[in-house]
């Protein structure tokens, strides 16, 4: 894929009028990245609280130069490392998404 991508379920998709290969952008407070939509049987939304809650997938690094390009993911969330390991721990954070 030569553009950063973002795959959600088909759930979401039919919610958002989005089919694969629009353009969609992500964004928080953080940041917003432009990505190609892939929807996919991969991704299942799922109920918390009562509410059903959405999972998407993007790469967190993106190349900027080359071959591929886009924004990479990890722009949308802080740098937070685990106290032992200083391994990254920014797996899950909220977005808005939207058909561009």
């Amino acid at each position: 894929m030569p553009e950063v991508y973002c795959e959600m379920p088909e759930e979401l998709a039919a919610e958002k009028d989005i089919v694969s290969g629009d353009k969609v952008i992500i964004e928080n407070a953080r940041g917003t990245v432009h990505a190609v939509a892939i929807v996919t049987k991969r991704f299942k939304p799922f109920t918390c609280k009562g509410k059903t809650v959405y999972e998407i997938g993007i790469p967190s690094n993106f190349a900027r130069d080359g071959i591929a390009y886009g924004d990479p993911g990890n722009i949308l969330v802080g740098y937070v490392a685990d106290g032992n390991t200083k391994q990254a721990e920014q797996k899950a954070f909220n977005v808005r998404l939207r058909k561009a």
